[in-house]
């Protein structure tokens, strides 16, 4: 019977740390011939084996994965996209595409990934970047984006090319993020497809034989170059946990792929380690109406273990912070090791609201003391803000005392929203609001992390700017959103209240309803969340500057 892993708490401090990847793991014997390979957890990211995962290297056709990924978040999946020469004629492994054929997007994207055709990846390439050259300009701030600082493109393809390269361990970084996509998940899974697009049906075969050969095996790309060498990047999931191989460089890139994952399934167990919403510490809140707010876990913490691996934690958190806190704001994280080697982390989030602190905050402090009978009041700090007796005498003549004490939840500024105190709509009349979009935008997310904020209303006023976010999840305020599709900014007319629900309506289309507001980047702007059917960017709806934007 397998033993449960033995989890221990470091000493927990405050401080600043410098995050570096994954741990290496110990070195184990196995027959991969691999010139470069790398084993992971793809839940957590944690390195279970790696043989020069560093080593910069040609990586043939996994390029596609990231002209997967450009695609899928430049692009609309229906668009249609038309053949050029220059794509027609690009040698190696083909789609066979004929100049002048137009097929969607998303059979491009089988296409590609699939048989692995360079003519496809062309194809995209100047459908989305207007040219070949532009396109893989995205590719490579791309990857930047990602953290795989080791990785440079000149091509969409992987043809070879001395300044076409990665890592395995960048590679890891860019498949994972692949893998975060559900459409890119059930391509690369496809085992075969019939495609009834363009001048006659394809019946397209993909080339990772593990799909057939490995029990649990869900994708992802093959790749060879006389450079290269054969290369593979491999998924497959059992019993929950979810592994990644990448190997470059080998004479049998199925075999050794077969081999790293076989290790991985044999001696590694998704393991619990921390529920999500776990309480773990507090911080101190600085000029709040609450002295702390209590942090807990944002997300469950699952990681692969071996028996007997014993995981550490160390909190990372300020030591004060200042209010107003919002639940489920990012305040500080929680960092889980092994063998004293950072594995994973995970955000620890406000527990609940906390206001900043107001004059009546101190006054009701006095009257609590003084209706406890202390007729002196021995707190210095609070003597010197307020002249008791003499403000207490005042207001008691004024009434507004006694209002207090007898509506205690009025004088606490109680939020309406969350006291669930508005049983009807409390608007019985509201002027929409007009704006002009000033900039429109493209681009998708599939995990943006968008934290609405519980109010469902805000005011705002003319001149601000203000940007629009499109989901297509149902969420309401105080929920956390993930896809997003960014339609663009605009500019108020006049001032305005907007609420939840309210229609958005751009040159006289229906976008959707609001489903709430992030303040990512409060004080500059709201992000106003909006909630539609079809996940559409701005630049995808032809939107132009100056189009009338009308909410309400």
């Amino acid at each position: 019977m397998r033993k449960k892993a033995i989890i221990a708490f470091l000493s927990l401090y405050i401080g600043i740390t410098i995050l570096g990847f994954e741990a290496r793991a110990e070195n184990i014997q196995l027959t991969v011939s691999a010139k470069s390979f790398v084993l992971i957890d793809l839940i957590s990211g944690r390195i279970l084996l790696e043989k020069n995962s560093e080593e910069k290297r040609a990586m043939a056709s996994t390029t596609k994965i990231m002209t997967a990924i450009i695609a899928l978040e430049k692009g609309y999946i229906k668009s249609r996209v038309k053949v050029s020469p220059r794509a027609a004629s690009v040698g190696g492994s083909s789609f066979h595409l004929s100049t002048g054929e137009v097929l969607s997007l998303e059979n491009m994207l089988y296409g590609l990934l699939l048989p692995s055709g360079n003519d496809a990846s062309i194809a995209i390439a100047e459908h989305i970047g207007g040219t070949e050259e532009n396109f893989v300009h995205m590719m490579n701030e791309k990857a930047l984006e990602l953290g795989a600082l080791s990785t440079h493109f000149t091509n969409p393809h992987g043809l070879d090319n001395p300044k076409h390269y990665t890592t395995a361990k960048d590679l890891a970084l860019i498949a994972r993020y692949a893998l975060s996509s559900n459409k890119f998940c059930n391509i690369v899974q496809t085992k075969t497809k019939e495609i009834k697009d363009g001048n006659y049906p394809r019946q397209i075969l993909n080339t990772n034989r593990l799909l057939w050969e490995f029990e649990g095996t869900n994708g992802i790309k093959t790749g060879y170059t006389g450079n290269a060498g054969k290369c593979l990047v491999a998924s497959a999931g059992r019993n929950n946990l979810q592994l990644l191989s990448i190997v470059l460089g080998t004479d049998n890139h199925f075999s050794d792929s077969f081999t790293l994952l076989n290790y991985g399934f044999v001696n590694y167990k998704l393991t619990p380690i921390i529920s999500k919403n776990k309480y773990c510490t507090t911080v101190s809140v600085q000029n709040g109406c609450y002295d702390k707010v209590g942090l807990m876990t944002k997300d469950d913490i699952n990681i692969a273990l071996k028996e007997n691996e014993i995981v550490t934690f160390n909190l990372i958190i300020p030591k004060k912070i200042k209010a107003p806190v919002y639940k489920g704001e990012n305040i500080g994280e929680l960092q889980v090791y092994i063998k004293n080697d950072l594995i994973f982390s995970n955000p620890l989030i406000a527990m609940s609201d906390v206001r900043v602190k107001k004059y009546n905050d101190i006054l009701y402090k006095i009257l609590r003391l003084w209706m406890k009978g202390n007729s002196r009041i021995k707190n210095e700090n609070l003597s010197k803000k307020l002249n008791c007796e003499k403000d207490f005498r005042f207001l008691w003549r004024s009434n507004i005392i006694k209002e207090l004490i007898n509506d205690e939840e009025v004088y606490l500024m109680t939020d309406p929203y969350k006291k669930g105190m508005f049983k009807v709509n409390p608007y019985a009349k509201k002027k929409p609001l007009k704006g002009n979009l000033v900039v429109v935008l493209d681009g998708k997310y599939d995990k943006r992390g968008l934290q609405l904020i519980p109010q469902a209303s805000r005011c705002l006023t003319a001149d601000e700017v203000h940007e629009m976010i499109l989901t297509d999840e149902d969420k309401k305020p105080g929920d956390t959103i993930n896809k997003i599709a960014y339609i663009g900014f605009f500019a108020v007319k006049e001032s305005a209240v907007i609420i939840v629900g309210d229609k958005v309506m751009i040159n006289g289309q229906g976008i959707g309803k609001i489903a709430g507001f992030d303040e990512t980047h409060i004080p500059n702007h709201y992000n106003i969340v909006i909630y539609g059917k079809d996940r559409i960017s701005g630049s995808e709806r032809n939107l132009d500057l100056n189009a009338e934007v009308i909410i309400g």
